[in-house]
This record gives structure tokens, sequence and C-alpha cells, in this order.
């Protein structure tokens, strides 16, 4: 065999079409099934079986030339009408098992009658379109036996011409019209031309009818469609009827075509409730014809539109079938000589679909199978009636009959290989109007002369790698995705496999690339972007941006630093901060990022340093030994990747920027958008890349200022791992993730606020009840921390410590440096969240977490009952210390709640105090001596009604006893921080050596005004007449700035104001009366509040203090505005004077209580911050302003940003 003619050929009497109006017996049965097929079958009992009215929908299928819908419309014709014994050897065969059923369920209770017609068949107006209807029909019912009363227009002028009612002389009256006479000789045979449906007789002949006055009423097509279906119906044959209309192309076509398609939109209704459907079958869509838009609408509501494309099984059935083998014997030896090579894309290309389509492909040879498969998306996307796969076929300048006639060469390909297709169809793609060729077009035309003066096999490789391009510029998302069209290498090559080309397409493909005559993208595709861009504008717009990426941390995004940082920190157990670095830096640089990177002490901290080349990487190696030598950056984990994000790399990210910011400027989106996608898929696949690095890390300890590396290359996936079972516990090296078995449950560690675990071991009464309540998930590993390494308990059953356990266990040394830094503070009020802060840092590293929260919950079980308000002196029990667990952790990761954490440590001498003073005042139990101290005040104000410094004036009253009172005016007079551990211990001492003395004494309360007016008496130059004691004595409670009990009730001050009263007794009484209100906002702090004088007579100055007990803060104003920035209770008093300089004071004592902020403001506050920082429109300082200063705009912020 010299040429492949010899043996090969084409079939004569191949049809590479189906005629839906001339069918040949049992031919359709010949249609081999595919999924689109089961799309459009699935789709039309959709519309023929819809469960209401508005369900059921005409049918408008659509596809390129040659795609098989024509015979498929002939199939589901068949289907859907023949008898079932007929149908059902073709339908058993359906390997959709769910539609053969439905199908056979269709059947059992309807037949649809078909109707069919294709193309324009003289279409010219409505009449003509009704007609040619009718004839259909008329035609159909005959063809298939079936009689019908209902006449057609043809047969109603065939009754009336024979019938002749009005004696008309038919012959001479064709005669004398030529319009008529010119078609037909007489009578006869106008009957017999009408008798066939000639359309235009019958229009002639009604249109001379009427100009004699003789007109024929013609019945509406959709009443006379009716009619034949009611028909159909009583006599049992059909209760459906479908218009097949095949080649409706030509219809769309047509100069008033959409006069015709309003008809055919009144013929589309009758589906709702006459059960007539169209099913127009059509290669153009409506959008592609001169139709209006409001045309287009009006019909497509109508219809159900269903696109048929060519499947690959198709093309091989037609294209096979097209193909004679002339002598199969030698064509088969030749075949199996060569297939073999290309075995590996039969079976990528067959895929799943079994050994049928293997076998369908295997005898396409000399088709090589990527053409074969290519045929399949250049007939569903680009084929015409000029240029189609049929027309391939027997095309001998460019076709396959020149590949057979050509074909084996020497030395040349035994395959017809798929740069013939693009050969064939260059004349195609360049009359095609779609822009998304062009750019490959220009390339083509740009490039081929080079490309053949390199090597002239690498033009066929370059035309097989655009037609790839083309092809995958036409197919849907879904069929381009990781399709065998992407111009990606494995295609190309597989495209190219079993020929003489294939071992060129590497260094093809890298001469392609390097010549930037197809460059490769991220995605790894070969593929020719929508338009040119100027080269020299992308060079110079690509070195404007070399500032602006010359840095890891700049290239890289903010999503991407974070998937490459959640890769390791998403598997270490403690919280961990990473921050990625540039290998570049110089030290002084880096050891300055380094200070202000990381925030939290509890925290991993972790450096991962990239290097843009080799050189880089071994001189930060040296830079970071250097830094291992301040003490400054001990305890960070050095981790420097061993995959270099390469020069060449950032080159292409630069190159893709740039062309994205010139096609911004040539207003090109699409290709924008594509670069900037490009560049960032560029880095996102190094990204995957740099999670398969080998990497060197470094740590130096504070601990033991040791400097710790790997000794050999670890892999970037197994850092998570030796951080948690290495690193993390030379840091933190009384760390609670010391204890092995806490490790096991990542969830333990996860950092939230875990109310329960720290209840669980503050609240219990002993090793039992703490078991019982860690039985299962998570909590199941708290209970960890009370064991060792060897799963052994280190508490009794009391949950005091054994005696014999390791002195290094981390929870005994966080016990003893808790009590240490505790017990130290005794003698005076303390902030408990600073004195136990160095928990969180290294080498313990406390943090929110349910394993920390029950360590720290443990530690704190000792103080309960032992530690104190500092405000309201109330002993600490085990709820609210439960709430100091939760303030601590607050406070030490997030700065807050700090003034809840003022406490004092009790004494047993402060309880002795506190016992004994409710026995000298006769009250009853106490919690604490702040609420004595408060008992005491409300005893001197309501039943001494004097201070308590008078009875010290009593006769023979012990020097012990004086001193005892003043003790307890100093107790009552200061607040916490006033006094010490000692002073509460000597004011005990002093009381109760005198106990039994205060308690006789202060029964004798009722002394007290006499006690006064005595000391009155003795006031030197000072006379006061007898019946002016009352006065003087309501003058002082009037004008002393405190009432009875607080400290400036003291002699001298009494004294002084006495005075005062002596000085003014003999002017007029003065009509001052102070009085004021206040209006507060809220209840929480910063608590801003307003008050209002609203005092009598006539004041001309205002005095205000609005913390009359602490900061002392004053006003001025009339009407002033004063914030309490802190909870607490507060007292606030109103000095005023007159023009004469009379006096008069208002104090209300404790009239302002604020509360803490509550924890759900706190947390809204904190999330619309961060929506504010996230917002991109202006005035973000003022939004956080009003967020922090006034927290009813709230819920209208959250609202604004949130839109």
């Amino acid at each position: 065999m010299e040429k492949y003619n010899e043996i090969l050929g084409l079939n004569k009497y191949f049809k590479p079409y189906y005629d839906i109006t001339n069918e040949s017996y049992d031919y359709w049965k010949n249609f081999i099934v595919n999924d689109k097929f089961y799309d459009v079958l699935r789709g039309v009992l959709n519309c023929l079986d819809g469960q209401s009215a508005k369900d059921k929908k005409s049918i408008w299928v659509q596809g390129t030339y040659g795609t098989g819908k024509s015979h498929a419309t002939g199939v589901i014709k068949h289907l859907l009408f023949e008898p079932m014994e007929k149908i059902a050897d073709f339908f058993n065969n359906f390997n959709n098992e769910q539609l053969k059923s439905r199908l056979k369920r269709f059947r059992e209770n309807n037949r649809v009658f078909p109707v069919v017609l294709k193309g324009v068949s003289n279409i010219t107006n409505n009449s003509s379109f009704s007609l040619e209807i009718e004839k259909a029909v008329k035609e159909g019912l005959k063809n298939n036996g079936i009689s019908v009363k209902t006449k057609s227009d043809f047969e109603k002028v065939i009754n009336h011409i024979e019938q002749n009612p009005l004696n008309i002389d038919w012959d001479k009256n064709i005669q004398d019209h030529p319009e008529l006479s010119m078609y037909v000789k007489d009578k006869e045979d106008l009957i017999n031309k009408l008798s066939h449906y000639d359309k235009g007789i019958l229009q002639t002949f009604e249109e001379l009818s009427s100009k004699t006055l003789i007109h024929f009423s013609q019945e509406k097509i959709e009443e006379w469609l009716t009619s034949i279906i009611d028909e159909l119906r009583q006599k049992n044959i059909a209760d459906k009827l479908v218009i097949y209309w095949d080649e409706f192309t030509s219809v769309l076509e047509l100069q008033n075509s959409g006069i015709l398609l309003a008809k055919l939109q009144d013929i589309a209704e009758l589906a709702e409730n006459k059960e007539i459907y169209l099913f127009v079958v059509s290669h153009r869509r409506p959008h592609q014809t001169r139709l209006k838009q409001e045309d287009i609408d009006h019909i497509l509501g109508r219809f159900e539109s269903i696109d048929y494309s060519m499947e690959p099984i198709t093309t091989y059935h037609i294209i096979g079938s097209a193909i004679q083998k002339k002598d199969k014997k030698l064509w088969e030896r030749v075949r199996n000589d060569n297939v073999p090579s290309i075995e590996s894309v039969i079976k990528i290309i067959s895929g799943n679909e079994g050994s049928f389509v293997t076998d369908l492909i295997r005898n396409l040879f000399p088709l090589h199978p990527y053409t074969a498969y290519l045929s399949t998306f250049i007939a569903r996307n680009i084929g015409s009636t000029e240029r189609s796969i049929f027309k391939f076929l027997y095309d001998e300048e460019k076709g396959f009959i020149k590949f057979i006639n050509e074909n084996p060469m020497p030395n040349g390909c035994s395959f017809l290989m798929p740069d013939y297709l693009f050969d064939f169809f260059l004349d195609e793609f360049e009359r095609s109007t779609d822009q998304r060729f062009s750019s490959v077009l220009d390339k083509f035309n740009l490039h081929s002369k080079s490309v053949v003066e390199e090597n002239e096999n690498y033009y066929a490789i370059f035309k097989g790698v655009l037609l790839l391009n083309l092809l995958y510029k036409v197919v849907s998302v879904d069929e381009s995705y990781n399709s065998l069209v992407s111009p990606n290498f494995d295609n190309i090559n597989a495209m190219f496999c079993g020929s003489k080309y294939l071992s060129d397409v590497d260094e093809c493909l890298n001469f392609f690339n390097t010549k930037q005559i197809l460059s490769r993208n991220p995605d790894n595709l070969y593929l020719v972007e929508s338009s040119a861009l100027p080269v020299r504008e992308i060079e110079k717009t690509k070195d404007g941006l070399r500032n602006n990426y010359n840095t890891i941390e700049k290239i890289l995004a903010d999503d991407q630093k974070k998937e490459l940082i959640n890769y390791i920190s998403s598997l270490i157990l403690r919280q961990a901060e990473i921050n990625i670095f540039d290998a570049s830096l110089q030290e002084h640089l880096f050891k300055n990022y380094l200070s202000k990177a990381f925030n939290k002490d509890h925290t991993i901290h972790i450096a991962l340093i990239i290097s843009k080349n080799l050189q880089e990487r071994a001189q930060i190696v040296k830079t970071i030994t250097s830094i291992l030598s301040d003490d400054m950056f001990a305890n960070i984990i050095f981790i420097l990747l061993d995959d270099i994000l390469s020069q060449e790399k950032i080159e292409s990210f630069l190159d893709y920027h740039a062309r994205a910011l010139v096609a911004e400027r040539h207003n090109l989106k699409e290709e924008q958008m594509a670069n900037i996608n490009y560049a960032k898929k560029l880095i996102d696949q190094w990204i995957q890349s740099a999670k398969t690095s080998t990497v060197d890390w470094f740590l130096r300890s504070v601990e033991n200022e040791k400097v710790y590396k790997n000794k050999s290359k670890d892999l970037l996936s197994d850092i998570p791992k030796i951080v948690n079972e290495e690193l993390s516990l030379k840091i933190f090296k009384f760390g609670i993730e010391n204890l092995i078995e806490t490790r096991k449950n990542v969830n333990a560690w996860s950092y939230q606020m875990s109310k329960a675990s720290a209840e669980n071991f503050l609240f219990a009464e002993d090793l039992n009840s703490i078991e019982q309540k860690t039985v299962s998930g998570p909590s199941r590993y708290t209970r960890e921390i009370l064991k060792n390494n060897s799963g052994q308990y280190i508490v009794r059953d009391n949950l005091s410590f054994c005696n014999d356990m390791d002195q290094e266990h981390p929870l005994l040394k966080m016990w003893k440096e808790v009590q240490l830094n505790i017990d130290s503070r005794k003698g005076g009020v303390f902030n408990i969240g600073d004195v136990l802060e160095f928990l969180s840092k290294s080498p313990y590293g406390l943090y929110p977490n349910m394993v920390n929260m029950a360590t720290l919950g443990f530690l704190m079980r000792n103080y309960t009952g032992k530690l104190y308000e500092a405000g309201t002196g109330k002993p600490i029990e085990k709820e609210i210390m439960r709430d100091k667990v939760i303030a601590l952790f607050d406070y030490w990761t997030k700065r807050r709640s700090g003034d809840k954490l003022e406490v004092r440590l009790g004494t047993e001498e402060e309880k002795k105090l506190v016992s004994d003073l409710c026995e000298i005042f006769e009250f009853k139990h106490k919690e604490s001596l702040n609420d004595t101290k408060w008992a005491i005040r409300e005893w001197i104000k309501s039943v001494a009604m004097f201070p308590l410094w008078i009875f010290e004036l009593i006769d023979d009253i012990s020097d012990g006893t004086s001193d005892a009172i003043k003790a307890i005016i100093y107790l009552v007079e200061s607040v916490d921080r006033d006094f010490t551990q000692e002073d509460i211990k000597d004011a005990w001492e002093m009381i109760n050596s005198v106990k039994t003395d205060l308690m006789l004494l202060f029964q004798k309360y009722e002394q007290c005004e006499n006690l006064f007016i005595n000391w009155l008496d003795n006031i030197d130059n000072i006379t006061i007449e007898e019946n002016k004691h009352s006065d003087v004595i309501e003058y002082v409670r009037r004008h002393m700035p405190e009432e009875i009990g607080v400290a400036s009730w003291t002699e001298s001050k009494v004294r002084e104001i006495v005075k005062d009263w002596y000085i003014q007794k003999d002017e007029p009484v003065s009509n001052l009366k102070t009085k004021f209100t206040f209006e507060k906002q809220s209840n929480h702090a910063p608590l801003e509040v307003r008050f209002f004088n609203e005092s009598e007579g006539t004041p001309v100055s205002w005095e205000w203090n609005f913390d009359v007990y602490g900061s002392g803060a004053t006003s001025d104003e009339k009407y002033p505005v004063f914030i309490y920035e802190n909870s607490g209770t507060y007292t606030v008093s109103l000095k005023i004077v007159d023009g004469q300089g009379n006096v008069d004071q208002l104090i209300k004592e404790n009239c302002i209580e604020v509360n803490d902020v509550p924890d759900e403001i706190i947390n809204k506050k904190e999330e619309i911050v961060k929506k504010i920082l996230n917002y991109q429109g202006d005035f973000r300082s003022l939004l956080i302003k009003l967020v922090n200063e006034n927290e009813n705009l709230l819920n209208i912020l959250d609202k604004y940003l949130s839109n």
C-alpha cells in the first residue's frame, strides 16, 4: 500500500443529515443515544407532562449545523407516537433507568400525534403560514391512515368547486383569468392541484374569487388545530399534538418574520389548555436574528429553550459511518500497527465510556483520536453550511480526501493530526464576527513565518495549540475547566502523541514561551490573551512597579499571607503570632521589625523568612545567628524556607500586574481582571509549593540562654508538631503543654473564655467532684493538669499537693509563685491582675482556653474567702472568685476589667476586729470590715447623732478607751487604701483590750447632746446663751461640708463653724437653701451626668464637688456636666454663696452609682470598630470617636456600616 486511498474512501450514499420529512424505514433507530439527547427528552416530557397549565410549554431546540438535532427530533417524534411494541427495542437500551421508566409511564397514558414541517416552504404571510401547517397536518393524518371530518381550507374550496352552488362555469372562469390559467388548464386540473395542497394555487384562486364577490372564510389556524386534536381524542388516536418544525432558522430570516412569529406565538399558547405544542428546531437563537428584542421576549416566554450540542460519541459514529473501508483486512493490519502508539490518548478521551466508545475511536483510523475529539467542539460551536465536519471529510484541498490521497509519506505522519482541522476551518474563523477569535488569528498571522523558520515541525504544533485556544474560548465554563480543550502541556502532548511532532513538543513550547509567542500562564495554559497590549508601555509600567513589590511582604497579598500563616498556626496548640519577613533585610532593620512584630506574651512568636535567591538565604542565616545573641530576641522561633520565591516568578508577577494596569488604561476590563488573577494565581501556586518545602529553624531560649536549631532539614508541614512537642516546652518551661496528656485534644487549647473549666476546679470540694465534672469531651483533658506525665495524680483527695510530687511540675511551680506574690502583698490594697501577670508570660504563658482556665481556677482556690474587694471590703467567695478568674484573663489579653481586680488580702486579726466591733455596737454579723464601717456610720448618724469624739468627754474615761475611740474614728473615716494590715492589727489590739468599756460607753448615747453642749460652752472667746444651743447645733448641721460620722466633724472644724455662727448671729437671717437634681444617660462607665442647680435665694457662686470622698473633682458652673470614668458609688455636694457672703451647703451621700460596662456593649463596640477599620469610606476616625463616646448610636452605626 502506497497511500491510504487504496484501502479507504468515503461512502457515496452516506447522508450527513437527517430529513425529518422524508425518513427511511426505521432509520431513526440508528441514532446513538447520548446525554444531550436525554436532556432534550427530559425537557420535552417536562413540558408535555406538566402538573399545571403554566408548566406546559412549547419547545425550542437550538444547536449549530451538524450536531444531530434533527435526528434526535425524529427519535422523539417516534417515541411519543409509535405503538409501544415498535419502539420497545430502542428505548429498552437506554442506560438512564429513571428516564426510561418515566417515558414508559408517560406512554401508558399518552400518545402524541406528530405534524412535521421543514424550512420555509414558500411561506410569505400569515395565510400561507397557516396553510402550510394545514397541509402538514393533513399529510400526517393521511400517512398514518387517519381520516377526520375537520376540513382544511384546501378541502373546503374543492368541495365548493365540486358542488358549485352558484353554477359557475369554472373552465371559462379559469381561461378568463390568465393569472390562474397560467398554472391550471381547467377545473379538473385546479381540483388536482388543490388536492395536493398547492398553497400558491389556493391563494390565487381566493384572490380572484374575492374580486368577483365570492368569498371563502378562513378559519383561524388555532381553532382549526383545536378541532383536529378534539377529533383525535374522540377517536382515541392521540390526546396531544406536536408540530415538529425543523430548519426553522429560515423562517426567522424572512423579511416579515416578526408578523409570522406573532402567529407562531398564538399557536404556542395552545399548549397550556389545548395540549397542542410547537417543537421548533433551529441552528440560531432568536437574538441572533433581525427580530426586535420585545418580539423575542414574547416568543421565548411561551417556549422551553433547550440547547442541543453534538456529543463526541455522535461525532465518532457519524465519521465512522462516512469512512468506507475498501480493503478492510489491510486497513485493520495498518491500523493495528499504528494504534498502540496512541492507546494512552484513546484512554484519556474515552474516559469511563467503556469499550464501545474505545472501539469507535480506534475504528476512525487514520484520524488521530484528538482530531476526532476536537471535531465535536467544532461541530458544536463553529460549523456552518459552508464549513462542517462532513464538508471536511469530503474536501480534496484541505480535508480528509487530501490526507488519504497524500499519506502516509516516508517519515511522515500516520495519523490525520489536528492541524488539518485548523487549516480547513481557518476561513470560517476569519469570517466569524466573534471577537474572541481575533486575537488568536492575529497571533497566527503575526508569528507563522518566524515559527516555520525556526522549525517546520513547530508550525504544526503552533496550529494545534491555536486550535485549542480557539475552542477554549467558546466552550462553556464547565466544559473548559480541566477539559481536553485547555491549551495545557498535557493536552498538547496528547494531541501529537503517535506523530513525528511529539519529540519536538517540549522544545517547541519553550521556544513559544521564551519568545513570548505563547506565554505559559500560572494555570499552565499556553493561552492567547484577548487583545494585544503595547509591549513598550508594558515594560515601562513594569519598571515603575518594581519599588511597589520589592519585598516579600509587598508581593504576598494579605489573604496569601494569612493562608501561609494559618497552614502553620492551625495545628499549633498554643496561640501563635507569625510574621513573614524578607530574607534581604539588613540586620538593624530586621531587629527593628522584630521588636514591633509580636504583641502578646502568651503566644508562640514565629518569624517566617522567605528568600528570593540563594545568596539572600545564605546571608540571612548569618543575620539570624547574630540576632540570637541578643537577649531581646530570645524565645522567637526563626523559620527559614528552602523554597525560594525566584526572580523569574517575581518578573512574571510584575509582568502580569503591568499588563493589568495597561489593560485598565485601554479600558480592557476582561484583560485587566485576567492578568490580576494570573498574578494572584502565580503566588498561590508558589504558596502551595512552599507548603511542601523543607526548612531550617532556630530558637534561643530565655530559660537557659541556649540556642537550638534543627540538625537536619524538616518539612514545613512538620513544624506544628515540632513546636508542640519540643519548642513550645523550651519557651514555656512551666507551661501546661509540658503535661503530655493535655496536648491530645486541640479543642482544649483553642482560645475561649471557658467559665465552666474555671468553675470545675475552683468550686470543687475534692478530687472526686473534679473527676465527675470532667468525664468526657475536651473537658476530659483539663483533669490532666492534676497529673504527672506518668498518669499519676499529684494531689490528694482533698486537693492538697502530695509530698513526694515532682517539684518541677508546672502546676506546683505556678502555685508557689502565686502564693509568694499574693502573700507578700499583706497589709494593703493591690491589683491582682498586675501581681499575677507573670503567669501570662514565659515560662508559664496562661491565656484563655479550657486547660489554662482550669489551671487558674485551681490556683485561686486557696484564696477564696481570704481576698476582699477593695471598694466594698466584701470577702471574695467562689462565685465572685470565678468572675475574678475571667477578669484576670480579660485584663492580661485585652487590658480590660482592671478596675475589677483591686483586692486586699484579709487576716485573722481583721475577722476578730469585725467581730469585736459588731459586739460593741450590738450589730448582727457583718461580712466585711467595710460593711462594719458603714454600719457604724449609720449608728452615729441615726442613734448617737453626734460625732464619736464626744464620748471622750465623759468623766473618768481611761486613756486606753480614748485611744480605742480614736482608732474606731480612723477606721470609719478611712477607705481601704488608707490603712494597712498593721493598722488593722494595732486597732484590733487597742479596741479588744477595752471592748467591755466601749460597750458600756456607747450605751450612753443619749448623753451625746448634753456632752456636745458642754463642749460648745467651753469654746474660748465665745459665749452662747442657753436658749441658743439648739440654733448653734442646727447651724452646724447645715454648714458642715459632710454629715455626722465623717472626717470633717473634727473638733477644729466644728469650732470654726461655731465661730462663724457667733460672728453673724446678729445679722439678718439668710434665705439661702441649697437644692439640686441630676440626670444621667445610663448606669455604667463612662457615665455622663448633668447637674441642675435648683437652690432658693439669690446665690452668686456655686461650688460643686462630684466625688467628696475621692478625687474631689469640682466645678463652679451653675449647671455643670461631669463624666464618671470608673465604676463606684459617689457622694456629691453643692455649696452656694449669696452677695452678702451667706453660705449654704447640701451633701447627697452615695447618690451616684456607676456600674461596669456590660460585656455585650464592650463586644458590640469592638465589633463595630472592626467594621469601621475595614470601611472604605471617609470619616473613620470620627466614627470611632462616636462609638467610644455615645453608645446610643451603636445600633445606628452598625446598620450604616452593614449597608
